[in-house]
């Protein structure tokens, strides 16, 4: 249902699939974890289910880390995306999905901040070490300093996307096929996650 809870019970783990079985097709927010790839299943049943990492679900506790705090804030945190249309914007990059958007969307709420896109991608952390001596710049590793949540994201989005090119023939990845014979893998991950946060 739109923006709503379907309901707010305890089922034993016994009863959690049979439970998703019977209601209607809804988001189904879990919490990743050692048990949470047990669960995801759920999606077979109708169920749009979303793994989310335990620290995005923090800023959304407004008390003790019971159970049903959690569940409240797991929730608040899933269907957020759906109401601001910045997040919606920023899931249209590709390699971009609801948590990263709302990860963005929420710490950065003024993007005019940033006076050019590598700017951004330098906050990030996303860009090499540049040494001048004498005139000549020479670059080197990445600096991975920065917001470090917001990185590792979108990292993982460039991770997915460069298995996708591996297995996709289309053009747009050609690029992306073009640095695996050329560079080591995690070269190749950098570069699309610099590209995302760019276009972000």
């Amino acid at each position: 249902m739109e923006g709503r809870a379907m309901a707010q019970v305890k089922r034993r783990r016994s009863q959690v699939l049979e439970y998703f079985w019977a209601l209607p097709g809804c988001v189904v927010g879990i919490k990743a974890c050692a048990k949470a790839h047990y669960w995801a299943p759920a999606g077979g049943l109708g169920q749009n289910v979303r793994l989310m990492p335990p620290s995005y679900g923090k800023p959304y506790i407004k008390r003790n880390n019971a159970d049903a705090a959690d569940a409240e804030a797991i929730s608040e945190a899933v269907t957020r995306h759906r109401a601001d249309e910045v997040s919606r914007r920023l899931a249209s990059i590709p390699g971009i999905g609801p948590i990263t958007a709302m990860a963005i969307a929420a710490t950065v709420p003024d993007p005019s901040i940033f006076r050019t896109c590598r700017e951004f991608a330098v906050w990030l952390g996303f860009t090499p070490y540049s040494h001048s001596i004498g005139g000549w710049e020479n670059l080197g590793r990445i600096s991975k300093q920065g917001e470090r949540y917001i990185r590792h994201l979108l990292y993982i989005g460039a991770g997915n996307a460069v298995r996708f090119a591996k297995a996709r023939a289309s053009s747009r990845e050609a690029w992306i096929r073009s640095l695996q014979e050329r560079r080591p893998p995690k070269i190749v991950i950098i570069a699309p996650a610099n590209k995302m946060a760019r276009i972000a």
